[in-house]
């Protein structure tokens, strides 16, 4: 990735909150994202042992939902390469490599990218002003709540969402919600990323943000690339010190 270093109508469906599970102020996630987000950050956290199988039917009475929203968390999980599994069993955890989530991101990064273009090319006034609106919440977000990683990421995947559908790219769209688990993997290291989203990677992730917007306003479908490939870039860049940080703890 060429990580840069410097510095239509959105609609949400209310989700019912799991209780206790994640924080309330992750309510822009489906209940299997929520549920996938949890178990994530619980597997980063060592709460989960590798290859341990998870049960569906203990994690459905658990969270007080049907199998099928487990069945569905499971399958971010492992789109994102927190578990793996095979037909008929149980799915399994997996070690957590640097290598696997960098993969991730840097495809996530290109995809991102070119929504980012397409958005350029077909954006509508009213389109830019819904962005601008929704990178102006992130901020104000940030300023009056900077200790809450949790909402600062999911605040920043409305944006996301707004500029995939500005985008009006539907193959890509598809391609995309494959793999589109930055927000999985940000929730599942928030407490160590509390440092990060309040220095300058923070600082540096909504300048890419504001950057990408101002490019898609002009038409700039390159600079929406690049920009849109710094935002995912500095996520990693936050998510590989919370990588390097956790190594260090384990060695102590």
């Amino acid at each position: 990735m060429n990580f840069d270093n410097g510095s239509s109508e959105f609609e949400t469906t209310p989700h019912v909150m799991l209780g206790a599970v994640p924080p309330p102020n992750l309510t822009l996630l489906t209940i299997p994202e929520q549920i996938a987000a949890q178990l994530a950050r619980e597997i980063v956290d060592g709460l989960f042992q590798v290859d341990e199988k998870l049960s569906e039917e203990k994690l459905a009475s658990r969270f007080g939902v049907s199998r099928g929203p487990i069945r569905d968390a499971i399958a971010l999980l492992e789109r994102n390469a927190f578990v793996r599994s095979k037909p008929r069993l149980s799915a399994r955890v997996n070690a957590i490599t640097h290598d696997d989530a960098q993969q991730l991101f840097e495809v996530r990064a290109r995809l991102f990218g070119l929504q980012a273009s397409y958005a350029a090319r077909r954006a509508t006034p009213p389109d830019v002003d819904l962005m601008r609106e929704a990178v102006a919440a992130l901020e104000r977000h940030h300023k009056e709540n900077p200790s809450d990683v949790g909402g600062f990421f999911t605040s920043s995947t409305r944006v996301w969402i707004i500029v995939d559908r500005v985008a009006r790219a539907r193959r890509i769209s598809s391609v995309t919600a494959n793999v589109a688990g930055s927000a999985i993997w940000q929730l599942a290291f928030r407490d160590r990323l509390h440092t990060a989203v309040n220095t300058l990677p923070g600082r540096t992730f909504l300048a890419h943000w504001k950057k990408m917007i101002d490019a898609i306003a002009e038409g700039d479908e390159l600079g929406a690339d690049q920009a849109a490939q710094n935002v995912v870039g500095t996520t990693w860049q936050m998510i590989e010190k919370a990588f390097a940080e956790g190594n260090t703890k384990a060695r102590a």
